[in-house]
């Protein structure tokens, strides 16, 4: 018979790997849009620690940001089965929008 884990430790390590899996594609995204900023760089974004801005260019940390606002609203979307996305949810300028100004790109994750 094999050992049984508590669900709470299955929650840790997917949200370890999801994390970790999360920077990844953050940053590599961002490399292939010309981003200058390190691995570890793109983790602290994600984790919401500072980075200092002086050292690295500012749209590189806020195109980090904006991928990391699109991914929570996809997130959001998928785990509610009966949301229907609109074009006023991508559409950028629009006000109260969880995706103003960001391009379409940003959704095909």
């Amino acid at each position: 018979m094999g050992l049984a884990y508590s669900p709470d430790i299955y929650r840790r390590v997917l949200a370890r790997v999801r994390n970790k899996l999360r920077g990844e594609y953050i940053y590599h995204t961002n490399r292939l849009e010309g981003s200058l900023l390190h691995l570890h760089v793109t983790r602290k974004i994600l984790s919401e620690k500072p980075v200092n801005n002086s050292k690295f260019r500012a749209n590189d940390i806020i195109m980090a940001h904006q991928t990391i606002r699109a991914m929570k609203f996809v997130y959001r979307m998928v785990s509610n089965p009966i949301y229907n996305i609109s074009e006023a949810d991508i559409r950028p300028g629009e006000k109260g929008q969880a995706l103003t100004g960001l391009d379409m790109r940003l959704m095909i994750i």
